[in-house]
């Protein structure tokens, strides 16, 4: 398929889109997208120059899906007990 990558800056965020070099068609059932010469083509998806987002590529199969890095636990922080300000007496009286 005919895809290049591209970074887009939207609103201080950086956003993961690909940039079509072909025409792109869907099927008739709309699950698959495919090149302008597959006989299963059947509504234009896109033209040469849209930005498809990530989620979109990988939805259709165009790009595969990055493989997902498990967020690393960290455990808590133990706190010091609190300190004892309870008066103690100083003698006996």
């Amino acid at each position: 398929m005919g895809l290049s990558i591209s970074h887009k800056e939207t609103k201080g965020d950086a956003v993961r889109k690909f940039q079509v070099t072909e025409r792109l068609f869907l099927t008739a059932d709309k699950s698959r997208v495919v090149s302008e010469s597959d006989p299963d083509a059947a509504f234009l998806y896109s033209t040469p120059g849209k930005d498809v987002p990530y989620d979109e590529a990988v939805a259709f199969g165009l790009v595969e899906a990055a493989p997902v890095d498990e967020p690393e636990v960290v455990a808590p922080k133990r706190r010091r007990p609190p300190a004892n300000k309870e008066r103690t007496p100083e003698g006996d009286k």
